[in-house]
Protein backbone atom coordinates (compact mmCIF):
# COMPACT_ATOMS: atom_id res chain seq x y z
CA UNK A 1 0.00 0.00 0.00
CA UNK A 2 1.14 3.59 -0.99
CA UNK A 3 1.82 5.96 1.99
CA UNK A 4 -0.05 9.41 1.44
CA UNK A 5 1.34 12.25 3.15
CA UNK A 6 -1.35 15.02 4.14
CA UNK A 7 1.76 17.56 4.99
CA UNK A 8 4.79 17.04 2.77
CA UNK A 9 7.92 20.23 2.62
CA UNK A 10 10.72 20.41 0.37
CA UNK A 11 13.91 22.62 1.71
CA UNK A 12 10.79 24.73 3.40
CA UNK A 13 12.48 28.62 4.18
CA UNK A 14 10.40 31.34 5.82
CA UNK A 15 12.10 34.55 6.51
CA UNK A 16 11.43 38.09 8.10
CA UNK A 17 14.02 40.50 6.10
CA UNK A 18 17.40 39.25 7.41
CA UNK A 19 16.13 36.61 10.10
CA UNK A 20 14.86 33.40 9.06
CA UNK A 21 12.50 32.24 10.96
CA UNK A 22 12.31 28.47 9.39
CA UNK A 23 15.27 27.30 7.70
CA UNK A 24 14.81 24.63 4.90
CA UNK A 25 12.43 22.72 6.77
CA UNK A 26 12.06 19.02 5.31
CA UNK A 27 8.87 17.44 6.70
CA UNK A 28 6.37 14.64 5.62
CA UNK A 29 3.78 13.86 8.26
CA UNK A 30 1.28 10.63 6.64
CA UNK A 31 -2.41 10.66 6.80
CA UNK A 32 -4.25 9.75 9.96
CA UNK A 33 -1.75 10.63 12.55
CA UNK A 34 -1.92 12.87 15.29
CA UNK A 35 1.32 15.29 14.82
CA UNK A 36 2.76 18.69 16.36
CA UNK A 37 5.86 20.86 17.11
CA UNK A 38 7.49 21.17 19.81
CA UNK A 39 10.53 23.86 20.57
CA UNK A 40 10.77 26.97 22.22
CA UNK A 41 9.41 30.37 21.40
CA UNK A 42 11.08 32.03 18.94
CA UNK A 43 11.76 28.09 17.20
CA UNK A 44 9.42 28.94 13.73
CA UNK A 45 6.55 26.35 14.66
CA UNK A 46 3.71 29.33 14.10
CA UNK A 47 5.65 30.63 11.39
CA UNK A 48 5.71 27.24 9.79
CA UNK A 49 2.14 26.81 10.03
CA UNK A 50 1.25 29.90 8.38
CA UNK A 51 3.34 29.02 5.73
CA UNK A 52 1.75 26.01 5.55
CA UNK A 53 -1.92 27.15 5.29
CA UNK A 54 -0.19 29.65 3.01
CA UNK A 55 -0.65 32.74 4.79
CA UNK A 56 2.68 33.12 4.35
CA UNK A 57 4.73 32.62 1.06
CA UNK A 58 7.90 30.80 0.98
CA UNK A 59 10.97 32.91 0.92
CA UNK A 60 12.31 29.11 -0.34
CA UNK A 61 11.46 25.66 -0.96
CA UNK A 62 8.57 24.29 -1.11
CA UNK A 63 5.03 22.60 0.12
CA UNK A 64 2.22 20.75 0.03
CA UNK A 65 -1.00 20.56 2.32
CA UNK A 66 -3.72 18.21 0.92
CA UNK A 67 -1.79 17.36 -1.75
CA UNK A 68 -2.17 20.78 -2.53
CA UNK A 69 1.09 23.78 -3.02
CA UNK A 70 0.71 26.37 -0.22
CA UNK A 71 2.37 29.34 -2.45
CA UNK A 72 -0.72 29.09 -5.22
CA UNK A 73 -3.36 27.60 -3.39
CA UNK A 74 -3.67 28.72 -0.28
CA UNK A 75 -7.24 29.91 0.01
CA UNK A 76 -8.04 26.36 -0.78
CA UNK A 77 -5.94 24.80 1.62
CA UNK A 78 -7.61 27.44 4.36
CA UNK A 79 -10.98 26.58 3.26
CA UNK A 80 -10.03 22.50 4.16
CA UNK A 81 -8.31 23.40 7.38
CA UNK A 82 -9.42 24.63 10.60
CA UNK A 83 -6.38 27.04 12.18
CA UNK A 84 -5.89 27.90 15.63
CA UNK A 85 -3.34 30.41 15.63
CA UNK A 86 -2.15 32.21 18.57
CA UNK A 87 -4.74 34.91 19.08
CA UNK A 88 -8.40 33.19 19.64
CA UNK A 89 -10.03 35.76 17.48
CA UNK A 90 -13.35 35.39 19.66
CA UNK A 91 -16.01 37.91 19.17
CA UNK A 92 -16.29 39.21 23.09
CA UNK A 93 -19.59 40.57 22.88
CA UNK A 94 -21.09 37.55 21.40
CA UNK A 95 -22.42 34.23 23.27
CA UNK A 96 -20.51 31.23 22.61
CA UNK A 97 -23.28 29.59 20.20
CA UNK A 98 -23.62 33.18 18.24
CA UNK A 99 -19.00 33.13 17.81
CA UNK A 100 -20.08 29.54 16.54
CA UNK A 101 -23.54 30.08 14.21
CA UNK A 102 -21.15 33.27 12.52
CA UNK A 103 -18.33 31.15 11.34
CA UNK A 104 -20.78 28.68 10.26
CA UNK A 105 -22.20 31.40 8.15
CA UNK A 106 -19.12 31.93 6.93
CA UNK A 107 -17.82 28.41 5.94
CA UNK A 108 -21.44 28.26 4.04
CA UNK A 109 -23.00 25.73 6.83
CA UNK A 110 -26.63 25.11 6.48
CA UNK A 111 -28.25 26.40 9.40
CA UNK A 112 -29.17 22.83 10.56
CA UNK A 113 -25.51 21.83 10.26
CA UNK A 114 -24.18 25.06 11.96
CA UNK A 115 -26.68 24.07 15.37
CA UNK A 116 -26.22 20.33 15.17
CA UNK A 117 -22.26 20.57 14.95
CA UNK A 118 -22.22 23.58 17.57
CA UNK A 119 -23.94 21.37 20.44
CA UNK A 120 -21.93 18.59 19.56
CA UNK A 121 -18.48 20.43 20.62
CA UNK A 122 -19.83 22.60 22.92
CA UNK A 123 -20.88 20.03 24.34
CA UNK A 124 -17.57 17.95 24.14
CA UNK A 125 -15.70 20.57 25.56
CA UNK A 126 -18.19 21.26 28.15
CA UNK A 127 -19.37 24.85 27.46
CA UNK A 128 -22.66 23.93 26.23
CA UNK A 129 -24.64 25.25 29.48
CA UNK A 130 -22.69 28.86 29.17
CA UNK A 131 -23.22 28.80 25.09
CA UNK A 132 -25.61 31.29 25.47
CA UNK A 133 -23.73 33.57 28.22
CA UNK A 134 -21.47 36.60 26.29
CA UNK A 135 -18.28 35.68 26.14
CA UNK A 136 -16.82 38.59 27.30
CA UNK A 137 -17.20 36.94 30.85
CA UNK A 138 -15.63 34.03 30.31
CA UNK A 139 -12.13 32.35 31.87
CA UNK A 140 -9.46 32.39 29.66
CA UNK A 141 -9.75 28.58 29.79
CA UNK A 142 -13.34 28.63 28.31
CA UNK A 143 -12.45 30.92 25.83
CA UNK A 144 -9.53 29.02 24.72
CA UNK A 145 -11.68 25.88 24.61
CA UNK A 146 -14.46 27.74 22.56
CA UNK A 147 -11.23 28.66 19.95
CA UNK A 148 -10.43 24.96 19.67
CA UNK A 149 -14.52 24.88 18.81
CA UNK A 150 -14.18 26.97 16.23
CA UNK A 151 -11.17 25.71 14.46
CA UNK A 152 -13.24 22.50 14.48
CA UNK A 153 -16.57 23.70 13.59
CA UNK A 154 -16.56 22.81 9.63
CA UNK A 155 -15.02 19.51 10.04
CA UNK A 156 -11.82 20.18 8.88
CA UNK A 157 -9.76 17.77 6.62
CA UNK A 158 -6.55 18.81 9.04
CA UNK A 159 -7.01 21.36 11.78
CA UNK A 160 -4.13 23.38 12.96
CA UNK A 161 -3.87 23.97 16.46
CA UNK A 162 -1.33 26.21 17.93
CA UNK A 163 -0.70 25.69 21.67
CA UNK A 164 -4.30 24.93 22.40
CA UNK A 165 -3.91 25.05 25.60
CA UNK A 166 -1.58 27.74 26.49
CA UNK A 167 -2.78 29.92 29.26
CA UNK A 168 -4.73 27.25 30.85
CA UNK A 169 -4.08 25.30 34.44
CA UNK A 170 -2.57 22.17 34.13
CA UNK A 171 -6.25 19.96 34.80
CA UNK A 172 -7.79 22.00 32.27
CA UNK A 173 -5.22 21.28 29.48
CA UNK A 174 -5.12 17.82 30.64
CA UNK A 175 -8.66 17.36 30.13
CA UNK A 176 -8.34 19.54 26.92
CA UNK A 177 -5.53 17.25 25.25
CA UNK A 178 -7.96 13.71 26.71
CA UNK A 179 -11.00 15.69 24.50
CA UNK A 180 -8.98 16.43 21.49
CA UNK A 181 -7.93 12.76 21.52
CA UNK A 182 -11.21 11.49 21.65
CA UNK A 183 -12.37 14.14 19.40
CA UNK A 184 -9.89 12.74 17.09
Amino acid sequence: MKRTDIIRTTRLSGTFGATEAVTELPLSVPTGITFGFLGPNGAGKTTTMRLLLGVLEPSSGSAEVLGLDVARNGGEIRRNCGALIEEAGLYQRLTGLENLEFLGRLYRMSPEEIRVRSKELLGELGLWKRSTEGVGGWSKGMKQKLAVARALLPRPALPFLDEPTAGLDVASAARLRDELSRMV
